[in-house]
């Protein structure tokens, strides 16, 4: 009953190290403090969980982010360099009007999400993502901002379009911890935040974007959470793109357990019966 207690002590060993290689990249102590307080998060979720202190075995793999000072809390949110990989490309025309195309070959639903081996819908009712890029004229299937890939393809001359994200291109990874309310302008805040302090202290590794992988930002929440959500507000103010999930995104951070019993499972929390209903 405390194995959990076993990995603590193991990522406790982590924090010195983490401390010696932020302060090699003269990262201000406060936000290296503020930045391992994740192990704290995690072993908190554990003990809510499990009435024990603890964390499981599988955040030391998360905390090699710390040990090689790759990641940095700003504000209420974390944040790393990492190659685009959401196989789409961006265009931005001089309206600032900003669109994005699928890459070619992926394989979307009827209703524009990704086909997976989950989906209900037989494979004759799944099209696949085109893309051409020629001298005067880019044509491929558009994104919606709302995150679904749209069947009927657009034709964006170049001499109105540019590129501004391709796939491999820097982004800033946005990362959600634990712990405080995520309101717009807390948001806000700390992307603002982050866009100074990684053009001062990495000059060297522009990025082109923010960019951020979440279970947060499934769309079917909208329908089950309150309008006021700052989860749904801030969902409302990105451009959402196609990305592949299993049935089990997001039950570890709601219930501590990557597979729950929907009968027993609590419902204490607005998030946690807005996942319930779902399932």
């Amino acid at each position: 009953e405390q194995a959990g207690l076993f990995y603590l002590l193991i990522a406790n060993a982590v924090v010195p190290l983490a401390r010696r290689a932020y302060r090699a990249l003269f990262i201000p102590e406060e936000i290296a403090r503020h930045t391992c307080l994740d192990l704290y998060h995690h072993a908190l979720h554990y003990r809510k969980t499990y009435g024990a202190w603890g964390i499981r075995p599988r955040i030391l793999f998360w905390l090699q982010n710390h040990r090689f000072a790759e990641l940095f809390r700003l504000g209420r949110m974390q944040y790393k360099l990492q190659p685009f990989r959401n196989q789409a490309v961006v265009y931005r025309n001089a309206a600032g009007e900003t669109l994005a195309l699928a890459c070619p070959g992926q394989r979307f639903n009827p209703e524009g999400f990704l086909q997976d081996g989950a989906s209900t819908f037989r494979d004759e009712e799944c099209w696949e993502s085109d893309l051409h890029d020629d001298s005067d004229v880019v044509a491929g299937h558009p994104i919606d901002p709302r995150g679904f890939a749209l069947r009927r393809a657009v034709r964006l001359p170049k001499r109105e379009w540019r590129k501004v994200l391709d796939e491999g291109d820097t982004v800033l990874e946005m990362h959600i911890p634990e712990g405080g309310r995520m309101t717009p302008e807390a948001s806000r805040s700390s992307m603002r935040w982050a866009a100074e302090f990684f053009d001062r202290y990495f000059p060297n590794d522009p990025f082109k974007a923010f960019g951020c992988w979440s279970w947060i930002f499934n769309t079917q929440f909208e329908a089950l959470l309150p309008a006021d959500s700052n989860m749904i507000n801030f969902m409302r103010q990105l451009y959402l793109l196609p990305s592949r999930s299993n049935g089990n995104a997001g039950l570890y951070f709601i219930f501590g357990e990557d597979r729950i019993d929907p009968a027993s499972a609590p419902r204490d929390t607005s998030i946690r019966r807005a996942m319930l209903a779902q399932l």
